[in-house]
């Protein structure tokens, strides 16, 4: 019996190891989780996000502090630029308040290059988002800055440095005009980079309103207590040229208050469509017709509002495959208190309305095409998976002045 109880223990402790091997290799098999670390201490620099809160609530106080990755210099090592605001209600830009150009200088450091780029100072007032893009198409990568006031325009001059080419270019707006974040995209498969920017509401210092709660502390104002504007496209001529065609594209036709913006071809035409999410406002979703025509047609395609058929506050935007099945899926951000959005569509034809069902994130069920594109065009090679990070913030209230 000893002997039968002895086969048997040395039976299950062999299909024990025997069963934790194959696991561990199983294991073994799968890709690590990808992990961060904080490299900051690792470089030296000055830059703060400033948007000068002392004591005085300016409705734009919210929106500071835009990022945009760009290799500015060539090297093949991604650098960083972030955007910063200015002094209220003078909008002047000091020492304190400027942007920051930090160059990659590999192994998880960066050296700050602000200065030496030309990018210190400058009558530039208070910048929001900053958009990446080679509008000249000579090979180094310039920058749009979305701003209070003025937008600006910096060219790279591929020695390391840029310059304000906002002057001449045709890229203005009407006065007081608050931009909030911007995209280079072909539209129109010319090969010059065009510039769509979200423009948010009709804002200037000395027009900020000023709002309180029921126990008379100061608070930042609802962005529905300022007027809706259009988003514009300026069109790319060349030689750094643009003309707004804002109005003859489409984009005129539709106003809100618009924050993310992102590219995607939603409908698989081969044309860049434009996501567009707004705060306390539908979103849009600009479906490029071609021949530079768009149609805002967010409700169409479910994007307008969220499940409960609601306008959240929409912020920050993104377009990526995120699951991998060949279409693109649309991401914003929006109040802690709101459903956050993705959106997952597929190789579609468009019916007269389409449906959407929503579980952790919002899925199509709308009908495929007879022609569909394989998620992954080989299975031993599936495409690599994206990920996504969002910051997020608190605005608390205090006080008013006595």
């Amino acid at each position: 019996m000893r002997k039968v109880l002895a086969a048997s223990a040395a039976s299950i402790l062999l299909s024990i190891t025997l069963l934790a091997i194959f696991r561990g290799r199983a294991l073994d098999a799968q890709p690590p989780r990808a992990y961060f670390t904080d490299v900051a201490p690792q470089s030296q620099f000055a830059y703060v996000t400033r948007n000068d809160y002392r004591g005085r609530k300016y409705f734009i106080q919210p929106m500071c502090g835009g990022v945009a990755i760009l290799d500015y210099d060539n090297d093949g090592k991604p650098d960083i630029f972030f955007t910063n605001g200015a002094e209220l209600p003078s909008m002047k830009k000091s020492a304190a308040f400027n942007n920051s150009l930090m160059r990659n200088r590999g192994a998880g450091v960066f050296e700050d290059r602000t200065s030496a780029a030309g990018l210190a100072g400058g009558d530039i007032g208070y910048n929001i988002g900053a958009a990446s893009g080679d509008y000249d198409n000579d090979g180094y990568t310039d920058l749009f800055l979305a701003n209070a006031r003025s937008n600006t325009l910096l060219h790279n001059n591929r020695d390391g440095t840029f310059t304000d080419a906002t002057a001449g270019s045709g890229i203005s707006k009407p006065a007081n005009t608050l931009s909030v974040a911007a995209a280079w995209f072909d539209y129109d498969n010319d090969g010059l980079p065009d510039l769509v920017v979200s423009d948010y509401t009709i804002w200037a210092p000395d027009t900020d309103y000023r709002c309180a709660d029921s126990l008379k502390r100061e608070i930042y104002c609802s962005p529905t207590r300022y007027v809706s504007v259009p988003d514009r496209l300026y069109h790319n001529l060349g030689k750094g040229k643009f003309e707004d065609v804002t109005e003859q594209s489409g984009l005129g036709q539709a106003r809100g208050k618009g924050m993310g913006v992102s590219i995607a071809d939603v409908n698989d035409d081969g044309l860049p469509d434009i996501f567009i999410v707004n705060d306390t406002e539908r979103n849009f979703l600009f479906i490029n017709q071609g021949g530079g025509r768009f149609q805002e047609q967010g409700a169409i395609y479910g994007v307008s509002f969220n499940d409960d058929g609601i306008a959240v506050n929409g912020m920050g935007s993104d377009a990526k495959d995120f699951n991998n099945d060949g279409v693109v899926d649309l991401f914003y951000n929006d109040l802690a208190s709101q459903s956050t959005m993705t959106t997952t569509g597929g190789k579609i034809c468009i019916p007269p309305m389409v449906m959407w069902t929503i579980s952790a994130t919002m899925r199509s069920n709308r009908t495929p095409c007879s022609v569909t594109s394989p998620a992954n065009p080989s299975p031993t090679s599936p495409p690599p998976w994206v990920s996504l990070s969002r910051a997020r913030a608190s605005i608390a209230a205090q006080p008013l002045p006595t």
